[in-house]
């Protein structure tokens, strides 16, 4: 069995006020990441990426399928409210 010395008073402050300092930063980090403005960002980034190659062109048989996709929705769409009508 390993016995730790004890600790002082001074050496637990310390170290309770670098937890303190620890976990105030990961908060400011985590309040930075969930920011509106960032969230939109990292969306936007995403979407880019899946639209645009590595070299700044945009990959057009992607943006078809999106485009496709959208006219799907609307004759869908269209073909619901007609049965409606």
């Amino acid at each position: 069995m390993v016995v730790e010395p004890k600790r002082t008073a001074a050496q637990i402050e310390s170290e309770i006020e670098a937890t303190r300092n620890r976990l105030a930063s990961r908060l400011d980090d985590f309040q930075d990441y969930v920011k509106p403005a960032n969230v939109v960002d990292r969306g936007v980034a995403s979407a880019k990426g899946v639209f645009v190659d590595e070299y700044g062109g945009v990959r057009p048989e992607r943006v078809a399928i999106a485009a496709g996709a959208v006219v799907a929705l609307i004759a869908l769409r269209a073909l619901s409210r007609r049965r409606r009508g």
